[in-house]
């Protein structure tokens, strides 16, 4: 009997332990945003190609394909061979299946990194990374959206979608999540002294999206010094309205500052529709009209200010290019791979399909994309992969 009670007491204080456990690793609130990221995650399958993806995670993914044997890209309990509480906490958004993202941001982030078994990844749980990767930070930065400095499951599940994606993704992502879902910004005091501007103790939206022209201005820096001395001189046909829209003086050579103030304006119109982010990346002294000065030696624009300038003010205003924008913009965006991104901005009516009015595209262009001829665009024809 007395072995018995013992044994009842030790029985009592795992259920006890694995109950405190299970109350830790939902001390956060999962943020739901699966409405914005299933369209995209619909676009490719997890048995599918993942270039750049590290091997750690590769590994692991065939781990996930190994074990999903009725292949619906999703482990169920049966699937994992997990006790209750190990797929409880897996399992995220609590739809009683495991998704690839969960189980990777468990096996990669939280099996190892979590050490006080919150269900977070704190700022300095993080640094044990630094040891294997010196831009550890850089990258920590880049995934905490909400710039609480932690890292939760929801925005790794945004930075693992925008890598399924492409390179422009993520940034992508986190400027159309701002402006859609502004509360889950919650930025730490260290956070708040850096990029709250205007001081007002939060960060507003403009003040977001420059979270990133740091690094944008690193970039571009890097694309036209890999030109030459005399990018000028030497550049393509592709690079040249770049180099015009950098070059904010007219002088042929590009200062610090005129990278920087290329990088807010970059950085501004970066979840706008195409033609906006164009109109926004020229208009380089922010008057919301755009001069000779500023896109007069692009291609085929002395004839724009001569056909489209309807006030005759020699400034060409938004409302007077924006149709003519429209196609080519957006048909460049297409062929880089980054229509899709503007897909739910295009689709007026909701229905999930692009009719021609809607896409703003000449009737030629919207046939390359119209794969099906069904005189409408699916998300899967504007991915184009």
């Amino acid at each position: 009997m007395p072995n018995l009670i013992i044994k009842l007491i030790m029985l009592s204080i795992l259920v006890i332990f694995f109950l405190l456990l299970q109350l830790q690793a939902e001390s956060y609130e999962y943020q739901n945003i699966d409405g914005y990221l299933n369209p995209y995650k619909n676009l490719y399958r997890c048995d599918g190609d993942f270039p750049k993806e590290d091997e750690s995670s590769q590994v692991l993914r065939e781990d996930f394909i190994r074990k999903d044997k009725d292949e619906d890209c999703f482990l169920s309990k049966k699937e994992l061979n997990v006790f209750a509480f190990g797929f409880s906490e897996m399992d995220e958004n609590k739809d009683n299946k495991i998704s690839i993202n969960e189980f990777l941001f468990q096996k990669n982030f939280k099996d190892w990194l979590d050490e006080d078994q919150n269900g977070l990844i704190s700022y300095k749980e993080w640094r044990a990374v630094e040891q294997f990767l010196p831009e550890a930070m850089t990258i920590f930065a880049i995934i905490d959206f909400d710039m609480d400095e932690n890292i939760s499951f929801y925005e790794y599940d945004i930075s693992k979608t925008a890598e399924s994606i492409n390179d422009d993704a993520l940034a992508f992502f986190h400027a159309d999540l701002m402006s859609l879902y502004p509360n889950l910004i919650k930025p730490s005091s260290r956070n708040l002294e850096e990029y709250d501007k205007n001081m007002d103790g939060e960060i507003q939206a403009e003040e977001y999206l420059m979270k990133g022209s740091k690094l944008t201005t690193m970039i571009f820096k890097s694309i036209i010094e890999s030109i030459g001395p005399n990018p000028f001189e030497t550049t393509t046909a592709e690079m040249l309205p770049i180099l015009l829209a950098l070059d904010k003086n007219g002088d042929n050579e590009i200062s610090n500052y005129e990278y920087s103030d290329f990088a807010k304006r970059f950085c501004l119109g970066i979840n706008r529709l195409p033609e906006e982010s164009f109109f926004i990346l020229f208009d380089s002294d922010y008057s919301k009209t755009l001069d000779l000065f500023e896109v007069g030696e692009l291609e085929g624009f002395l004839f724009i200010f001569e056909t489209m300038d309807a006030n005759q003010n020699f400034e060409l205003e938004f409302n007077e290019v924006k149709k003519h924008f429209m196609d080519f913009t957006r048909y460049d965006k297409f062929k880089e791979g980054k229509l899709i991104f503007y897909f739910a901005k295009m689709d007026e009516d909701s229905n999930d399909k692009i009719t021609l009015i809607e896409s703003g595209l000449s009737l030629e262009n919207f046939k390359k994309i119209d794969t099906n001829n069904d005189m409408s665009l699916s998300r899967g024809e504007i991915y184009g992969k």
